[in-house]
């Protein structure tokens, strides 16, 4: 199998690239040639995405941020004659969701062992639409208004942060955005549901980087969960994150919960919005599931 090793050298304060060596090496032991290539500023544009795609198995090693350009790369440059790699993850980053979502071990021998297994098991994905082209694809979540602005806020200064500092960030940024969010309304319509709602998220897996979103959502059968919240005062935003801190997401009151396949987000301003953790401009955009658009090398257990 020609399997690819892709790496984000600064996930994890550095542990992405101190994890790759010794994955190349359980790798050998198990009989499997691996190349190794890193995420950095002055790769030739379209080189890696190249490279992914003509692998076998594409591992990624990092955060959600390196496993996101993975699945871009894979889910935007698939055909049917070239339907792209299995995906498999090594986590090495802050959040570390995806991996979590999906069973994948942290133990470099165990993630060897589980990529030379080589079984994969097909997961949706998200495709996200501007002015009628693809612009971006996701595995997790996409969410417009309060997330969304989390993550902007985030992602503006998030350059000197890294592991738990980074961590402690999202705790920081968290309040501040809550009071300072003005919770403009955004128009939802999907094939069932049709509506004007504060904050939006579209879920193929349910966890969160602390809880989750929704216990329900599973991302091997064809749909996503739509989680769309009204406008409400701040106490009651504040119970409904606390509810989701807690894991219990689908208990709090006057939340809006459907499922599809195809949903359309509008605003008459610029609500922010995110995808699997990264900041993705603002609205409108149109979404839509891929079902069965990306192997996983290990099951998933959402």
């Amino acid at each position: 199998m020609k399997t690819l090793v892709i790496a984000n050298p600064v996930s994890g304060h550095g542990r992405a690239a101190e994890v790759v060596p010794q994955l190349l090496e359980a790798l050998a032991a198990w009989g499997v040639e691996a190349e190794a290539v890193f995420t950095t500023a002055d790769t030739r544009p379209g080189a890696l995405e190249d490279a992914i795609l003509g692998a076998e198995i594409a591992v990624a090693v990092g955060g959600d941020g390196t496993v996101n350009r993975v699945i871009q790369a894979v889910v935007l440059g698939q055909t049917p004659e070239r339907p792209g790699p299995a995906v498999a993850i090594v986590p090495a980053g802050t959040g570390n969701v995806a991996a979590r979502a999906f069973g994948f071990p942290g133990e470099v021998s165990r993630a060897a062992r589980i990529i030379a297994g080589g079984a994969s098991t097909a997961v949706d994905a998200g495709l996200v639409v501007r002015d009628g082209r693809v612009q971006a694809a996701f595995l997790l979540w996409l969410g417009a208004g309060l997330d969304g602005a989390l993550i902007h806020a985030i992602a503006r200064r998030r350059s000197p942060f890294r592991g738990m500092r980074l961590i402690v960030e999202y705790f920081l940024e968290g309040p501040r955005t809550l009071w300072r969010y003005p919770f403009p309304r955004m128009r939802l319509e999907t094939e069932s549901l049709s509506g004007d709602f504060a904050t939006v998220m579209l879920a193929n897996v349910g966890r969160l980087a602390i809880g989750s979103v929704t216990t329900r959502a599973d991302p091997t059968d064809g749909q996503f969960d739509v989680v769309a919240i009204p406008p409400r005062s701040r106490a009651a935003w504040c119970f409904a994150c606390l509810m989701a801190g807690l894991n219990v997401p689908d208990r709090c009151p006057g939340i809006v919960r459907s499922r599809a396949t195809r949903m359309r987000l509008s605003a008459g301003g610029q609500l922010p919005v995110q995808i699997d953790g990264e900041p993705l401009g603002y609205l409108p955009v149109e979404v839509e599931v891929r079902p069965a658009a990306l192997r996983l090398v290990a099951a998933p257990r959402p």
